[in-house]
């Protein structure tokens, strides 16, 4: 009989052996399952935080105006800016030179919603180059109103007139004169450069005649 209890004792120990190392898998697999869970549960929530945290883009860019005069007022509360002798203003896409210069400023944006030059007005804005007694640059709905004496330079066009608009969105610029003064308009065009074939063939027609 003690061959067949060392058999059964054999048999149990073997079991118990089993029994544990599947065991010790089972939690070890659970614990690779979590791990990896919680790594997945972290990088999820990185990238939620730098989805917040991530700055926002403005939605206009700031552009550098460099200002030179000989008198400076601001008026904070009424968003107002005057510019007195010998103004120059540096921009970007251009310049204004005037005898004055008013900005007006939206209060609380601070956006500048209307330029008033007056006096020996010259300026250029974008491919315009203008020169008169008086322009209003309404930023609002990109328009410019110059009047007195307006002789404005487009692509090797000149209009002179007393009072010229332009309007940016569409390219449309418009002139008015007065009682004692018309609109001038000089425009050049290209002509079209004939080729030797048609020089001869008009040389041939006028030999025919």
């Amino acid at each position: 009989m003690k061959p067949k209890k060392s058999k059964i004792k054999l048999s149990l120990s073997f079991g118990a052996i089993m029994t544990c190392l599947l065991i010790t898998i089972f939690l070890n697999s659970a614990i690779s399952m979590q791990n990896a869970t919680s790594q997945d549960t972290a990088t999820e929530k990185k990238q939620e935080g730098d989805k917040v945290t991530e700055p926002k883009r403005a939605e206009e860019e700031e552009e550098l105006i460099i200002v030179d005069a000989d008198e400076f007022e601001q008026r904070e509360k009424e968003g107002v800016i005057i510019l007195i002798g010998n103004v120059k203003i540096n921009r970007q896409n251009g310049y204004l030179n005037a005898d004055k210069v008013t900005i007006h400023r939206d209060v609380d944006t601070h956006n500048v919603m209307k330029t008033v030059a007056e006096g020996n007005v010259d300026m250029k804005d974008g491919d315009i180059f203008a020169k008169c007694d008086h322009a209003v640059l309404n930023e609002t709905d990109d328009t410019i109103e110059l009047s007195g004496s307006v002789v404005v330079i487009q692509h090797g066009d000149e209009i002179k007139a007393p009072f010229i608009t332009y309007n940016r969105k569409t390219g449309i610029r418009k002139g008015k004169g007065n009682d004692t003064e018309r609109v001038h308009f000089k425009v050049r065009l290209k002509k079209k450069k004939e080729t030797q074939t048609e020089i001869e063939g008009k040389e041939e027609k006028l030999e025919q005649k």
